[in-house]
């Protein structure tokens, strides 16, 4: 995220990268050792299943010996859980700990430390980040013998060895890989022991940078309060901090861990290759709903042999096809990988959000033995779906298109970008997951970017978007550096990205792949290093990014498009791969990040019009209900100490008082608490109406030729309590922007702008906007009110007629002088503008305001806010209304109740009754709500 240079390559590199990822892509690779059995069977494809997570499962067969025998072929045991001892460098500490787990958490758990969140404790606890820790335990073995016995890590945080009874069984340095270790030799029946000592990555990637030859850099400024060398480890980048997170450096054993033993074989991974028989097929889609359709699944089976030579069988059963071979493990034992290919024939599809149904089916693999007794059963949810992004020549424009289709329908992407939820990632539960992506869904979006300086996300991260119907954009994990080329590094990254892919690759909801964050934008001029010298570091940027991570990916998964870099200018072509270099903030080719924090936000023609826009935001800080969990009295002041050394953005308290005072009078109650509570609530207020604008801009442009076709703002969700670019508090509380998403990404919105802004001259515009990727709306209107401030009384009105609005489109609706429109009725300061957009049949499709000058200019009257009529809707949800005694823009609801309105940030006239429903996590009642509800309005903010 956000490092905010424009410099574009040089000639003279764009050359030699072009011709060098010309020469990588045509250089032969290394393969895989495999063997590949396909294996076709047509039988009846009629039947689906229902939902379920992967997982595997012993199975028992039909006679009771055979299941004895299945039962003694596959043991699974975890080690999960609160048995462990960490232990520091000088065993100075030993407590308790729990695993899954981090230092941190589990050193709070024990009392050695506080809330690391709260006030300085990220620079007071940095001592946790530069020592080093044991994590020990004891377990027991049953008595069964078997041929192998390995040592599963799912994921070790970051750098450690591993012992098995004092016997060292594996040395591992990075966090993203799944780590299998065998532990035949070493294990015993009865108990054993196992103790991982980690190194700190602190002290490991110092000793990196300095074996180094020469510099390789990174984007890192004294304002975040981290750490250097970052790029030589892999580890998620964004602990060592970043401009809206602090710096952690965690060590433990962050995912699941287990011992498994096996007399045959053992499923690693389950890999289905889904796509269709025919790229014709695709038109057809969205009509039949993938009636008719045909699909190939080859069903990629990657398996663990044991040394004794053993034949299994193999089984796939998908949609009512199954497929089954008889695989021949090598001699000597090891990995090998076999293919089930099965046909399907007029699957349910799956369709983004809002788009479709989200039809998922169960993948179901067994492994038998030469008796036929299974084994090992592994379940795996799949969903069927065509994906591309096209980028085709527009006549007449420079540049090219860049937009998603999915089964056949261009879909505008509608979302945010994804960073971690914590700094410690054993916090990041199910429910933490749920109630953000679900946020993400509240608020009408389609898209998730998981952003590459943080982690390839949690298991339930995707589940739920495939059942969500949120489509991932996931980057692979490097940001803002560049990075070694060394032959150890490039080994490790390439045994990453075949672990991270073939773990993800199932889920119908993952659509992209794309290199890094920022790197090549880093390339083309950031650091000093790379503009003294852009051959060297032109030269490393291929080798990994295209000699590695795509070659790498593309033996591996070849049924999404890979994007070289975020932001990027696209490819030329494909094969031979051609990447197109040159500045990366062009608005003709590819995505852009767009940050302007000096200009006037709601000036349109301070905007790019870009083909897609993948970052752009403003910050906010969070909700005082929010800092005061981490703060005390003395802390509550803009600039602060505490809120000085909680922004990591270089100046961005400061450009946050600049923007708030050009749209609003900066507050000056005298009580220092209310000061600071006015002015948090104005920070959010300024976030939500800057980002309002530009993602109106976006959707406008949809239908100008050649169109922007993605809006993503950074960011979704923060990781600490923080002024952060973020529509969601650290604890899920939304702020005002994130109510303001679910307006402005509304399947049908209206909106409106002045061009140029704000002068005599001006003209207003109005757009309509029709997300629906079906309907076409015929017959509608717009009507426009202008409303007095002072008393909200009715001036004028002002109705166009909008014959039709394609599905998938926007349109421009009314256009006027804003002079002549406010001619005769007030000035600019005195009127406000009411948009609703109405179907022929009477329905309000969507509403809106526009208010044609800075709030600062109006005369704002103090308004009373009541609340009335509360009432029950469910166990969890109230409705309520709310009226006010003068017209009030940006009126803010809130309560101490864990849960969201159904609209906030309102802008209220006299007269105007307004029906919100508020939604709790917990059981709620009206009286409860009724005594917890507050509201603060812009006029509360003055003297």
């Amino acid at each position: 995220m956000p490092l905010h240079s424009r410099v574009g390559l040089a000639p003279h590199l764009l050359l030699l990268l072009s011709v060098l990822s010309l020469l990588l892509c045509l250089a032969p690779s290394p393969a895989l050792a495999r063997e590949s059995i396909k294996v076709v069977d047509t039988t009846d494809q009629s039947s689906s299943f229902s939902h379920h997570s992967h997982q595997y499962a012993h199975a028992s067969s039909s006679s009771s010996s055979s299941a004895a025998a299945a039962a003694a072929s596959f043991f699974s045991m975890t080690l999960d859980g609160p048995d462990w001892t960490l232990t520091n460098r000088n065993g100075s500490i030993q407590v308790p700990a729990t695993v899954p787990g981090v230092t941190h958490t589990d050193l709070m758990s024990a009392g050695i430390i506080g809330d690391p969140y709260y006030r300085f404790n990220d620079n007071e606890y940095r001592w946790v980040s530069l020592d080093s820790f044991t994590y020990s335990r004891n377990f027991t073995l049953p008595s069964e013998t078997f041929q192998k016995i390995e040592l599963v890590a799912e994921g070790l945080d970051t750098v450690a060895s591993v012992y098995v009874n004092d016997v060292l069984v594996g040395s591992v340095d990075n966090m993203f890989r799944m780590h299998t270790m065998d532990i035949t030799s070493a294990v015993k029946h009865g108990d054993n022991s196992i103790a991982i000592e980690f190194e700190s990555a602190e002290s490991y990637s110092a000793r990196k940078a300095k074996e180094t030859p020469y510099l390789i850099p990174e984007s890192i400024t004294e304002w975040q309060h981290g750490l250097p060398f970052r790029n030589y480890i892999r580890k998620a980048q964004c602990h060592f901090s970043w401009d809206w997170g602090p710096c952690f450096l965690t060590q433990g054993v962050w995912l699941p861990i287990s011992v498994r033993a096996y007399q045959l074989a053992v499923i690693d991974y389950v890999v289905p290759h889904i796509e269709l028989s025919s790229r014709d097929e695709i038109p057809r889609l969205q009509e039949t709903n993938g009636a008719g359709s045909d699909w190939t699944v080859d069903v990629h089976l990657f398996l663990q042999c044991s040394a004794t030579n053993p034949t299994v069988v193999a089984q796939a059963t998908l949609a009512g096809v199954s497929a089954s071979a008889s695989i021949a493990c090598p001699d000597g034992g090891g990995e090998m990988e076999s293919v089930l290919a099965l046909r399907v024939t007029s699957p349910g599809l799956w369709w983004p959000i809002n788009l479709g149904a989200q039809k998922l089916y169960e993948l179901v693999v067994s492994l038998e033995d030469e008796n036929g007794a299974v084994f090992q059963k592994s379940v795996t949810r799949v969903g069927f779906r065509s994906f591309s992004i096209e980028q085709q020549s527009v006549q007449g424009q420079l540049g090219t298109s860049f937009f998603f289709q999915v089964n056949g329908v261009p879909v505008f992407a509608k979302g945010a970008n994804w960073i971690p939820a914590d700094s410690f990632e054993s916090r990041v539960d199910d429910e933490v997951l749920e109630d953000l992506l679900n946020s993400a869904v509240e608020a009408n979006m389609n898209t998730i970017r998981n952003w590459g300086g943080g982690i390839y996300q949690h298991d339930k991260f995707y589940e739920l978007c495939d059942e969500l119907g949120l489509m991932v954009w996931e980057e692979f994990m490097f940001a803002c550096a560049m990075y070694p080329r060394d032959s150890a590094f490039l080994d490790n990254i390439q045994q990453e990205v075949r672990h991270q892919v073939r773990r993800l690759a199932s889920h119908p909801s993952l659509v992209i792949w794309s290199g890094n964050n920022e790197n090549e934008a880093a390339l083309g001029g950031w650091y000093p290093e790379t503009r003294k010298n852009p051959y060297r570091y032109g030269v490393d940027y291929a080798v990994l990014n295209t000699q590695t991570v795509r070659a790498t990916l593309l033996e591996e998964d070849r049924t999404r498009p890979f994007l070289p870099s975020s932001p990027s200018n696209g490819v030329v072509e494909e094969d031979p791969y051609v990447q197109r270099w040159g500045n990366v903030g062009s608005e003709h080719w590819g995505d852009v990040h767009y940050y302007n924090y000096e200009a006037m936000c709601t000036d349109v023609s301070t905007f790019p019009d870009p083909r897609f826009a993948s970052e752009y935001g403003f910050q906010s800080f969070p909700s005082f209900a929010t800092i005061a969990t981490v703060s005390e009295q003395g802390d509550w002041a803009p600039h602060s100490p505490l809120m000085e050394h909680r922004q990591h953005h270089p100046e961005g308290t400061s450009q946050l008082d600049k923007q708030m005072k050009m749209h609003f009078r900066y507050p000056s109650n005298g009580n220092s608490t209310v000061f600071f509570q006015d002015w948090l609530y104005l920070t959010q207020s300024v976030q939500a109406m800057c980002i309002k604008a530009e993602t109106e801009h976006y959707l406008r442009l949809r239908s100008q030729a050649p169109g922007t076709m993605g809006a993503l703002y950074w960011q979704l969700n923060s990781i600490w309590p923080a002024p952060t670019w973020s529509s969601i508090e650290y604890g899920g509380k939304w702020k005002m922007l994130h109510y303001y998403a679910r307006q402005f990404f509304a399947t049908r919105v209206v909106s409106s702008y002045e061009t140029p802004l704000q002068t005599q001259a001006s003209s207003f515009i109005v757009y309509v906007n029709n997300d629906d990727g079906a309907a076409e709306v015929r017959g509608s209107s717009v009507k426009v009110s202008a409303l007095a401030w002072k008393d909200s009384s009715l001036l004028r009105t002002w109705v166009a007629s909008v014959p039709s609005v394609s599905a998938g489109s926007s349109a421009l609706a009314y256009e006027n002088k804003t002079m002549d429109m406010l001619s005769g009725i007030g000035t600019r300061a005195e009127v406000f503008f009411h948009l609703v957009w109405t179907a022929e049949s009477g329905e309000v499709l969507a509403s809106n305001f526009y208010i044609p000058t800075n709030v600062s200019a109006v005369s704002l009257a103090p308004a009373s806010i009541a609340f009335s009529n509360f009432k029950q809707q469910s166990a969890s949800v109230v409705s309520f209304s709310v009226t006010s005694t003068q017209a009030a823009p940006y009126v803010w609801l809130d309560t101490s109740l864990a849960g969201h309105f159904s609209d906030n940030g309102l802008l209220l006239w006299r007269g105007e009754e307004r029906t919100i429903e508020f939604s709790s996590q917990d059981a709620v009642t009206p009286s409860q709500l009724q005594r917890a509800l507050s509201a603060r309005t812009i006029r509360d903010t003055y003297q």
